[in-house]
């Protein structure tokens, strides 16, 4: 398979890339240590479900840009950010194991 970059903007949270089965996720926002909001935490779920569901991908690398890879949750947001994850039981999952 060729090299693939999902056709994103330049300030998406997680770019993506495909390079023969090997699958880069990439934290993209260096200014908050790529720390991870809901819904950073939902887009990282449906990136990790479309590479379980796709047999030409075999490894994903998880990586961040910038002094650190990620700090972990992003507080700053509101709470109906949080409850935005009752929809995406994996994202769910991730919030509540790492600020639980």
């Amino acid at each position: 398979m060729l090299g693939f970059v999902n056709p994103t903007s330049p300030h998406d949270p997680i770019r993506i890339s495909r390079h023969d089965g090997v699958v880069t996720l990439t934290l993209d926002r260096p200014e908050r240590r790529n720390a991870l909001t809901p819904a950073h935490f939902q887009l990282l779920a449906q990136h990790f479900d479309a590479v379980a569901a796709n047999p030409d991908d075999r490894i994903v690398v998880l990586t961040g840009v910038g002094e650190a890879f990620c700090t972990g949750a992003d507080l700053t947001g509101s709470g109906d950010e949080a409850k935005s994850l009752a929809g995406n039981p994996t994202a769910r999952e991730q919030w509540t194991r790492r600020t639980t």
